[in-house]
């Protein structure tokens, strides 16, 4: 129920002895709603220990090296595959060009109608495995679809592709 929702909110937001948010537009719903005017920006951020590539703990991923194989540069995602995911947009890339699309992550979406042979869908894997998996992309993808919802996330994995070196294209 949305109004209990609400009231459910601004409860926790003014009882809380702090309060923080991840991205700029959600400044408003907490100091002009909550009236919450000590509210703290706090960008996301990465441990880089769990990114870092290690050569002397990497572990193969038999997949990935089979669809590197293939000689193409790897397009990847990791993270949810939900109704966020702008499956219009990787649809475009297998379309448009000859890379191979790697998606990890738990899909709550039907990927159907872009199933081709250059998209790989591998599932979820453990966060400790991230790294390894990325390992082989080429250029790493964000790709949500732009909307109220996504303008307020900052994700987290802009952050984890970056510390492993990885060129990001993120809607």
């Amino acid at each position: 129920d949305e109004k209990i929702s609400q009231q459910i909110y601004h409860r926790l937001i003014k009882n809380a002895d702090v309060v923080s948010y991840s991205a700029d537009n959600l400044r408003y719903y907490i100091t002009n709603i909550t009236n919450r005017s000590d509210a703290i920006k706090l960008n996301n951020g990465v441990n880089m220990q769990d990114f870092i590539f290690d050569e002397g703990n990497f572990t193969e991923v038999p997949e990935l090296q089979q669809i590197k194989a293939h000689g193409k540069k790897i397009i990847g995602y990791y993270g949810a595959i939900e109704e966020w995911f702008d499956v219009n947009a990787i649809k475009y890339l297998l379309e448009k060009t000859d890379y191979e699309i790697v998606l990890i992550g738990r899909t709550g979406i039907d990927l159907n109608s872009i199933a081709c042979d250059r998209l790989h869908i591998l599932g979820a894997v453990p966060y400790s495995q991230l790294k390894n998996n990325a390992h082989y992309f080429d250029v790493a993808l964000i790709p949500f679809i732009v909307n109220k919802l996504t303008n307020s996330v900052s994700p987290v994995k802009f952050y984890e592709y970056a510390a492993q070196g990885i060129p990001v294209v993120s809607s």
